[in-house]
């Protein structure tokens, strides 16, 4: 099998690099596999190395409008999401106090019922003021303390 010999234009730089055995074996392997020269297939793994890493001329550009273009076909989806996140959150809510109410009518003490449903609506009320940036996990802890 004769490998094709790709001209290399006359501007070309010559950079030479090393690399491990393993690498080398492999660059190998896939010149013989495509008849090509090891040059080429060092050259076309670097292209499609620039190109997946983003630093070709217009690949930043295509990036920016493809997120553009997932972000406007998503963003309704995303708004239909938190819609249904936080109406489950009010049933949640309501079916918590309900349940305290009639925890309340059934027992011997209703005080202690009404002391739990004052400290879940604070908790309740403090969660839904919380920063986007702040852990979750770390308030939770914290409001599982005062509990």
């Amino acid at each position: 099998m004769s490998k094709s010999v790709k001209k290399v234009p006359k501007t070309a730089q010559y950079i030479p690099f090393r690399c491990s055995e393993e690498m080398a074996a492999a660059i190998g392997r896939i010149a013989d596999s495509e008849g090509k020269t090891r040059s080429e297939v060092i050259r076309s793994l670097c292209e499609k190395g620039l190109v997946a890493g983003g630093y070709t001329s217009g690949v930043q550009e295509i990036n920016a409008t493809v997120k553009e273009a997932l972000i406007e076909v998503l963003q309704p989806s995303v708004e239909r999401l938190a819609a249904i996140s936080a109406k489950a959150a009010h049933i949640a809510a309501a079916a918590f106090f309900m349940e305290l109410y009639n925890n309340r009518q059934l027992s011997e003490e209703p005080e202690v019922i009404d002391a739990v449903a004052a400290k879940a609506r604070r908790l309740g009320v403090e969660y839904l003021k919380l920063k986007k940036d702040q852990d979750l996990d770390d308030w939770l802890q914290q409001a599982i303390g005062r509990i």
